[in-house]
């Protein structure tokens, strides 16, 4: 039952594929496993807000793709 429902839940609920952070707009841009891109301004994300532009560049998806962290 439990590995329905996890395979049920990798197939169904948003997934973060890969980050980035756009200089140019500032924004941090998240491409999700279904193919949408999100994209917002980093000090609205808890834990971005006060980051340098050097730390956004370093943004990555933790292995199971639920959240963002900056590398550094």
């Amino acid at each position: 039952m439990l590995k329905a429902a996890t395979k049920l839940a990798d197939e169904s609920e948003p997934c973060a594929k890969s980050a980035s952070y756009d200089r140019q707009t500032q924004m941090v841009v998240i491409q999700l496993q279904g193919g949408a891109v999100y994209m917002f301004p980093h000090h609205l994300a808890q834990g971005l807000a006060g980051a340098s532009p050097e730390d956004l560049e370093a943004v990555e998806v933790t292995p199971y793709g639920s959240s963002i962290v900056t590398g550094k």
